[in-house]
Parts: C-alpha cells; structure tokens; sequence
C-alpha cells in the first residue's frame, strides 16, 4: 500500500507539473494582470525607454495630456502590452500601444533580445519610431493587436505605397 501511494503521489507531481508547464503560465499572467508585478515593471520600462534623447514618457507629457497609462498580459507572463490613452493638443482622443517582451523575438530572421519593445498601432509607431517594425508604412499598421506576430507579419508581405503597373 504505502508503494501505491507513492506512484500515486508521483502521479500528481507529473499532472501538477504538466498543468503549470501548460496552463500553469496563462494563470500566472492572469494573477500578474491582478498584481500588476510585471506589467507595472514593463510599463516603467517602456515610459523610461529613451528614444530621439527623450524618455517615452517625456515625449507623451509634451505632446498630449491627460495620459493614463495601464499594462496587462495578453496571454503571457513574459510579454506585457503597455496602452496609453491621452488626449491631443486637438482635444482628440488619441490611443497608444505597445509590446513588452522579455528574451524574446517576434520572427525567426529577427535575432532574440532580452527587452523587444514593438509599437503595436500607427500612433505609437509616430511618436517611437525607433520601436515601429521596419519596413511597414505607417498607413498599413493596424489598430486592435495585442501581439507583435501580427504586425511583423504584415511587414512580411512587403506592403508598400507604390503603384505597381
């Protein structure tokens, strides 16, 4: 008796071992989004990022107000999606919103980094064009994504602006 108890002891140890490997990181990025552990440290890292000599946040404060920053996991503990709503000098409400990534690349010819930041709409990529996705016009970039396989992969299709005839 005591042998089965132990075999069925192992065989918890392997389902609880298979439900964090495969489930066990969705319910930890749900518990981070409640913390806020990770998204706020991802926030920070973006708004801190410097870019053009100025600081995300700083470029934001100077060119809207009112913003009202929040970060949450789409699906994953490792990759944060960081929003900034705020308002323009027009009084036009203006949406913001990147990618946060640890050890991470979004395509395979793209080499691995320990922070990969994407801009993930049009007027994130404005303002950081240092983090918008290379050879993507700004009029092909979407609005509504939370991953930055999507956007890379519509960079893959080589949209461009030219008339082909």
């Amino acid at each position: 008796m005591k042998r089965i108890a132990i075999v069925g002891f192992g065989s918890a140890t392997v389902i609880g071992g298979l439900f964090l490997a495969f489930g066990g990181l969705a319910a930890a990025a749900a518990l981070d989004n409640r913390i806020g552990w990770r998204t706020h440290r991802d926030e920070e890292l973006l708004r801190q990022s410097v870019v053009d000599g100025r600081t995300v946040d700083q470029m934001v404060r100077q060119r809207y107000h009112a913003a009202k920053w929040t970060a949450y996991h789409a699906d994953e503990l490792y990759r944060s999606v960081v929003d900034c709503n705020a308002v323009d000098l027009s009084s036009h409400a203006v949406h913001m919103s990147w990618e946060v990534a640890h050890w991470y690349t979004p395509r395979s010819d793209l080499k691995r980094r320990s922070v990969f930041i994407t801009a993930l709409n049009r007027e994130a990529a404005e303002l950081t064009p240092t983090f918008a996705v290379p050879d993507l016009p700004l009029r092909y970039y979407p609005s509504g994504i939370h991953y930055s396989e999507a956007v890379y992969g519509l960079a893959s299709k080589k949209l461009t602006d030219e008339v082909t005839r």
